[in-house]
Order: C-alpha cells, then structure tokens, then sequence
C-alpha cells in the first residue's frame, strides 16, 4: 500500500484496509463475518466476539501462547458448508493487533503502530493456521466488571446468541452505519 497523502502514515493505510476495507468487501461479497479473533485448538475454530477492549486479540494470544495457532484477528469470515453441514472459519492475514499494555503483559514482540499516535500495534505471531477449521465455539467476552473475581461461562439461548451475533457481525455494523445516514 503507498500512501496518497504523504502525511499519513502508510500503517494507518494498512490497518484501514485489512479492518474496515476488507470487512466491508467480505459484507458486499454476502459472506458473513463477525468482528472478533479466532484459534484452531485441535482442529476447530475457537472464536472470542466482543464489544471493542473487551479483550478478544488478548484471550486469542494468550491461548496461542499454549501452542495453538491462530486463525484470525479482527475478522472471522465465516463459511457454509452443506457436505458438512457446518459452518466453517476461513483463515485471515498473519497479524494480531494487540494494545501496547496487553503486548507487555503478554511478551509479544511490538512489530508496528496500527494507526500513528494510538498504543495499539500489530505483534508477531509464531503459529498461523492456513485452512478453513469447523467452528466449534463462539464466546462472547463482557466487559471488565469489578464484581466479578473469576471467570464465568452461560450457554446462551439460540435466540440470544443470535442476537449477539448480528451485533458482532461487520455486516450490523455497516447497516447500523448506513441507517443513522437516511436519518
């Protein structure tokens, strides 16, 4: 990518393009794709959704950080397959994008600044899945509460997993956009 403008940086470039500018190619294109991270643990997608800091780029490098690879950050595009009868994750580009306090607390090797002037940057990954893995989970991470002392898990209902989803997903997110302009 070259920059247009000389005073920006070409980075900030990048992370529109492989965020934003690759979600919104994969929503014209009707492939479904939720905002999150993913992880092959034994060859299945392992996803982690959540509103923006709640800590989804964290929990799938600390997982990768076991030994298993990672398989996306930022988009999880995800697949039908009717052989199968399941949905399946197709692998993204090999950079994670973690904030700077995360990267320190995690010992990640800080590669470069996402957007200039902001303490968010792409780290370096070690293991990377290259194939499309079955989706096996989808967790959906909560934000920080000062009540809580350890984690927890809820299965939720079919219908608010749904619910969660089409929030998480890019294509909410551009629809959302696209409504609050005809107003």
């Amino acid at each position: 990518v070259e920059a247009v403008d000389p005073n920006i940086k070409q980075n900030t470039y990048l992370g529109f393009f492989l965020g934003a500018g690759l979600g919104y190619t994969l929503y014209m294109k009707n492939i479904p794709t939720l905002h999150g991270s993913v992880v092959d643990v034994d060859g299945n997608a392992i996803a982690f959704v959540g509103q923006s800091t709640a800590g989804k780029s964290t929990t799938a490098t600390s997982i990768a950080q076991l030994g298993y690879p990672i398989m996306n950050d930022d988009l999880i595009p995800l697949f039908y397959n009717p052989d199968e009868q399941l949905w399946r994750v197709a692998p993204g580009y090999t950079r994670m994008k973690l904030w700077e306090d995360a990267s320190r607390v995690l010992n990640q090797k800080i590669l470069a600044p996402i957007v200039e002037d902001v303490p968010k940057h792409y780290v370096a990954i070690e293991r990377f899945q290259t194939d499309s893995r079955p989706l096996k989970t989808i967790f959906l991470l909560q934000g920080r509460s000062a009540e809580l002392t350890q984690p927890s898990v809820e299965q939720l209902s079919k219908q608010k997993a749904l619910m969660y989803l089409m929030v998480h997903g890019y294509f909410y997110t551009f629809y959302e956009t696209r409504m609050k302009h005809r107003l």
